[in-house]
């Protein structure tokens, strides 16, 4: 059986930056086994598994470290791109279903918008282990499904951070997002700064989350006031996330470029 295959990488400026993803074109999900080596294979952040709906949708499974998850996000960008690519660039308004989800997502050459749901945020108090976890430099944290996020003091304590595993890893919350607005850093692009980190998933720190972002898109939006904004994202592969509310939801922008593509013989 043969699979078409794509690595996409999302939310650079070029190939080779920002997060790699996965996609593979699949007729039906039963393969489960399959998809897990396949995926384990392939070895990014996210695989995503693509099958065809007879509504004109697309319906997606996707493996993030060996299970079926999808806990940053990513995987919509890199689908909308790929099946531009099979369409010749002549689909734009793409529905991608996960789940009970639907992702709306537009390709305008390597631009892609994706549309998210709204997501709650709910201020917590700041626990010890958290304060131990960031050197009491903690300003507020909310939490927002699986995610904590972690509002720090300037853009100069998220970029110095080196994260204590054994401490994150006591945090009951399965995502860490450390966060600051841009005030303290003079002629900076961006309304605030964060890093992302799963070590209750084996990883250590993620390229981009737009999950992540789209939380704090509720988060900044209260703080900040502004329903358009731009967030760097700090990590080994440095990206900028632009996000704007979008009728009740919150659409996310980032640019897709193909790094590899290719036939799966399995």
């Amino acid at each position: 059986m043969c699979r078409k295959f794509f690595i996409i990488d999302t939310f650079g400026e070029q190939a080779f930056c920002g997060e790699p993803v996965a996609v593979s074109f699949v007729d039906t999900f039963e393969h489960l086994d399959l998809f897990a080596n396949i995926a384990n294979e392939l070895n990014t952040r996210e695989t995503a598994f693509v099958k065809h709906n007879g509504d004109g949708s697309y319906e997606i499974m996707v493996f993030c470290a060996g299970q079926q998850s999808m806990p940053f996000g990513v995987s919509p960008f890199a689908v909308a791109f790929a099946i531009s690519i099979l369409e010749d660039n002549s689909v734009s308004d793409i529905n991608i279903v996960h789940g009970c989800n639907v992702y709306k997502a537009n390709v305008n050459k390597n631009n892609v918008s994706v549309r998210f749901p709204l997501y709650d945020v709910n201020r917590l108090a700041v626990p010890r282990v958290v304060q131990q976890a960031f050197n009491e430099i903690v300003v507020s944290i909310v939490e927002c499904k699986n995610m904590l996020l972690v509002e720090l003091r300037s853009q100069g304590k998220i970029s110095a951070f080196v994260p204590d595993v054994g401490l994150l890893t006591q945090i009951e919350h399965d995502i860490i997002a450390i966060t600051s607005d841009s005030h303290y850093d003079d002629g900076a692009d961006y309304d605030y700064c964060t890093r992302v980190f799963a070590p209750k998933l084996n990883i250590g720190e993620v390229i981009v989350s737009p999950f992540a972002h789209c939380a704090l898109y509720e988060y900044w939006n209260a703080r900040l006031n502004k329903s358009i904004m731009r967030g760097q994202q700090f990590a080994s592969r440095p990206v900028v996330v632009d996000i704007c509310s979008d009728n009740g939801g919150v659409r996310v922008d980032g640019r897709c470029w193909i790094s590899a593509q290719g036939t799966l013989m399995v």
